[in-house]
């Protein structure tokens, strides 16, 4: 079964799911408005680990805010729905990852 991924489009803000090897191989648009969506910056924050951050963070090719973050940080939880707003709202023009330390 193919990987898919939701992502919201920049302009409606509806969600969309889309399957990673045709995000890959064409241009992705949004089933609602069919403006581009773009995957690599979906809308929500994305899991950064040591096996993807080379990937996803240091060749993103994309401008990526890197949060990272503890379950037992109290700083980290006060700020965790403004990091999802603000991914939200950067949907399609930038990226963030968290780093769970």
């Amino acid at each position: 079964m193919s990987e898919t991924i939701i992502a919201i489009c920049p302009k409606c803000k509806s969600k969309n799911r889309i399957l990673m090897e045709k995000a890959a191989n064409s241009q992705t648009v949004c089933g609602k408005c069919k403006n581009n969506i773009y995957p690599e910056m979906p809308g929500y924050p994305i899991e950064a680990t040591d096996l993807n951050f080379e990937n996803n963070v240091v060749r993103a090719g994309v401008i990526t805010l890197v949060d990272f973050y503890s379950n037992h940080c109290s700083p980290c939880k006060t700020m965790e729905p403004i990091i999802k707003q603000l991914a939200y709202d950067l949907a399609g023009k930038s990226r963030i990852d968290l780093a769970l330390i």
